[in-house]
Formats: structure tokens, sequence, C-alpha cells
């Protein structure tokens, strides 16, 4: 009863967060003029917008792109295609956990004669995502891999989702190639580009003393029939989480099967994961270096009736950490992240919820299977 209260607590807060949080993707463009059916070959960017001006105000080079507007811009190139639609693809350097991207952004012309963008994909350049097939080990799968000049990115007994790194120095379409050889000389049809989700960004000068959130979902009614319950686990896929904060660190869950030795306590592979693991490094530090993670573990659990900072919507309960990465989180490590909980449930860890608090434009069935696979578990997927 206890869990069920709180994972309904805790579902309605993310619902409520989603319904508040600002969505926008269009851009304000300088109208065209005509465009030209077919689908010819991509060519470079500059080209492009002096060959066909009707894309001119939409093809300025180096133009920010609002998902990373800090990113060093490397190449990029425009393909026009049939009705009144084109694509920009771009390869930046950004900082953070996952420094090489790739992007797709997929523009159309709308009714008043103006380009508007329709939505993004981003992905890893340096890197794709593949599933390790059954019956085959980790060391077998990544014999196979380098014997085709591929590199596995670290592997893990619970997840079949490997991140793959690709050979030579990384280019605008190097994935699209290496994706073409693992499926023609590897037959691994699953394999996917390596997209990145992004979480929403919280600055500096946010005050969550406010609490107007909880007031808007009704909370305080929550809090009459309970407050949640220490025995409970809510895993956080995110950024990771500040473990030491004061609001946070009486509710942090410490792994009772594993101690800080060295060694491999609990048999899952991994050594000394006392507060979590960092799939996006591979270590067992999770700590959060971007904010975001432990802005949203505090909507979840910060303390309650401590007299300080602020409350989430679950006093007492337990906030396990697991970084996925910073602002963008790689598909590969939110699906090791989300079959590490599994994992951890089926083993005896109470955990009752998973909060994805970050979003994408991409479909990919591999994620989607980790969340199968966490719901047989017994784990609520909150996004």
């Amino acid at each position: 009863r206890k869990a069920l209260q709180f994972v309904l607590l805790v579902f309605f807060c993310g619902v409520g967060l989603w319904v508040l949080l600002p969505q926008s993707n269009r851009l304000d463009v300088a109208p065209s003029h005509g465009s030209e059916g077919g689908r010819p070959e991509a060519i470079p960017l500059q080209a492009a917008a002096e060959a066909r001006p009707q894309f001119s105000g939409a093809l300025i080079p180096n133009d920010p792109i609002p998902e990373f507007p800090h990113a060093t811009i490397r190449d990029e190139r425009i393909e026009p295609l049939s009705g009144e639609r084109f694509e920009r693809r771009r390869l930046l350097g950004v900082e953070g956990a996952f420094p090489h991207v790739r992007t797709v952004e997929h523009y159309r012309k709308s009714a008043d004669g103006t380009w508007e963008r329709e939505r993004i994909e981003a992905m890893l350049s340096d890197s794709v995502l593949a599933t390790r097939p059954d019956g085959v080990s980790l060391d077998e799968f990544a014999d196979q891999l380098r014997a085709l000049g591929f590199r596995t990115g670290r592997q893990y007994v619970f997840s079949p989702a490997v991140r793959v790194f690709v050979p030579g120095p990384v280019t605008l379409d190097g994935i699209v190639a290496a994706l073409g050889r693992l499926q023609a000389e590897f037959q691994l049809a699953n394999a996917s580009p390596d997209y990145l989700q992004f979480s929403q960004t919280v600055p500096n000068d946010y005050d969550a003393r406010s609490l107007w959130g909880l007031e808007k979902i009704q909370a305080p009614i929550g809090w009459s029939v309970t407050t949640g319950a220490s025995t409970l686990v809510a895993g956080v896929l995110d950024s990771g989480i500040d473990w030491h904060h004061p609001d946070l660190v009486a509710n942090i869950w410490t792994n009772a099967g594993e101690l800080a030795n060295g060694r491999d306590d609990d048999g899952n592979g991994l050594v000394d994961d006392l507060h979590g693991w960092d799939f996006a490094s591979g270590d067992n530090d999770p700590s959060d270096e971007n904010s975001h993670g432990t802005h949203v573990a505090g909507i979840i659990g910060g303390a309650g009736n401590n007299g300080a900072g602020i409350v989430g919507v679950a006093w007492q309960v337990k906030l396990l950490g697991v970084r996925c990465g910073d602002q963008s989180l790689s598909t590969s490590a939110v699906i090791q992240a989300m079959d590490y909980l599994s994992d951890l449930r089926r083993n005896g860890v109470p955990i009752v919820v998973a909060n994805n608090s970050y979003s994408s434009t991409s479909y990919i069935s591999t994620q989607r299977d980790s969340i199968v696979r966490a719901r047989d578990a017994g784990i609520l997927f909150v996004a």
C-alpha cells in the first residue's frame, strides 16, 4: 500500500512538471522564394546557399543550434528534399560527457512562407548503439567487433546495450558508413545511431524554495495520506545526484550488498557501486556535474520536516542516482542505467519507480525493450 501511494505521488509530480515546462522548436528565419523538387546529394552548406537562393535566409553558416548554443561547428551540409523541405546536417564539438555530436535538423516551409524547423535529431558522432546478441559473451562480442576495426565501450552483464566506437577520425558521415558496415558485414540489424536525449537546463538563479509546483499538484493533500517510506527506492536517470546536498543526504540510497573495498561484493559486475553508477563515464561516482539531476531528485525526495531548504513530494524515500550524461544523455547510457535498476530490483532492492526527466524526438526499439524489462521487474517508468 505504501509503495502504491508513493508511486502515485511521484507519477503525478512528473506529469505536472512535464505540462508546466516550456516547449518550443519554431525558428524565425527569412522568407524563401520557392523550392526545387528531387532529392540530390547532400552538398556543402555555403554552396547550397549560393546555388539555391530560396534557402539563403535559413542557411546561415555557423548559426548556433538552440540545443547546443556553445558548440563548435566543425562541418555542416544541406540536403534539399522534395515537398518544400530540407535537412541540415552538422558535426559539433561540445563540452561535457559526450564531446562529439552529429545533428540533423528537419526544415519545412510554413504557410506564411518562412522556414520552420520541425525537429532535430542529435546523436553521437564517434560511436553507435548496438545490442549484444543472446548467447554471446562480453569478450566474444568485443573480439568480433575488433576484427572489423571497431571498439566497444564498457559492457555490462545485466544489459545488452553496447556503445561501439567507429574507426578512423570523427567525420560528419562516419557513423552512417559504420552502421552500413555493421549491418552488412556483422549482421547487426538492430545497430542504430546513439541518439541523445535532452534534459531541461536549470539556471543558477532558480529559486526552488517557492515550491509553487507542489501546491499545483496539491501535494499537501497527498501528505495527509503518506509522506513516503524510507524502505522504498526511486531511481533517477539523469545527470547524477549531488549526494552530499543537505536536503538529499539523508535520503540517498546505499547499496547494502556492496562495501567500499575495491571488490564487486554483490556480483553485478560493478566495483563499489555504493550509491549508484555513472554510465556516461563508466565509474562508481554518479555525482551531478550539471545540477539537473539534483534538481529532479529534490522534487522527488527532498527531506521534509527538517526545518531547512526545500521539501520533495516524498519526504522519506531512498534516491538512487544513475548518471547518463550532463544536459545531453546518450541512449546507450540510458538503456544500461535502466537495465541496472531492473537487475537491482530482481535481486531484492525495492526500486518502485524510475524517473526519466528528458526528451527526445527519436524512437529506438532497443530503449523500449529496456523499459519493458523494467516493467516486468516491477518498476514504474515515469517520464
